[in-house]
């Protein structure tokens, strides 16, 4: 999990360069931390890899099998 964490925080460092606003990096923070880190602990993933993150990504499809526009904004 420590792994996870480092790399959260180099894409938090990342997106600070960025001309995004202060809101916008902390939306991205409230995110990865309260969907990706569950994640990654619940399927016991130590390192996030391209696999792991298209299973992520196809995981909380709607009932109607698409993503909500929020969901889709937040996990690309």
């Amino acid at each position: 999990m420590q792994k996870n964490m480092e790399a959260i925080d180099c894409v938090l460092a990342f997106l600070q360069k960025l001309p995004l606003s202060n809101s916008s990096i902390r939306q991205y923070k409230i995110y990865l931390r309260s969907s990706i880190v569950p994640y990654c602990e619940a399927n016991c993933i130590e390192s996030f890899s391209d696999e792991e993150m298209q299973a992520y990504a196809e995981e909380p499809k709607a009932k109607n099998g698409e993503f909500s526009k929020s969901t889709m904004i937040h996990r690309r």
